[in-house]
């Protein structure tokens, strides 16, 4: 899995930390693991 990981925060009367992963792509690679 690759993208951009960020972290941000909000102020809604408290602090409220965020992180997401942004413009993520995924490729399976084997499926014998399923």
């Amino acid at each position: 899995m690759t993208g951009v990981f960020e972290t941000y925060t909000e102020e809604a009367g408290q602090t409220f930390y965020y992180c997401r992963l942004r413009d993520a792509e995924y490729q399976l690679i084997s499926e014998d693991d399923q």
